[in-house]
C-alpha cells in the first residue's frame, strides 16, 4: 500500500535515494572516510566511524540534490 499512490518514476527515485543513504553512504563512510578521520585526530575509533558515516550521508544527499536540480533545468 505504500507505493500505490506514487508514479513509477517517483518510486524509482525513492528507491535510489534510500539505497544511497542506507547502503552506499555507510559503506563509503566506514571504509573510505573513517581511516582518514581517525588519522586526523578523532580518537575513539567508533566516534570516527560514526562521524564519517554522517559525513558520507550528507555528501550523498547533497549530490542527489545537485543532480535533481540540475536535471530539472
Amino acid at each position: 500500500m505504500l507505493g500505490r499512490g506514487f508514479e513509477k518514476n517517483m518510486r524509482l527515485a525513492i528507491m535510489i535515494a534510500l539505497a544511497s543513504v542506507v547502503v552506499i553512504a555507510p559503506l563509503v563512510g566506514v571504509y573510505a572516510f573513517s581511516p582518514l578521520i581517525f588519522v586526523w585526530g578523532i580518537q575513539p575509533y567508533p566516534l570516527a566511524v560514526a562521524l564519517s558515516v554522517m559525513l558520507a550521508e550528507a555528501c550523498g544527499i547533497a549530490a542527489l540534490m545537485l543532480l535533481v536540480t540540475r536535471r530539472k533545468r
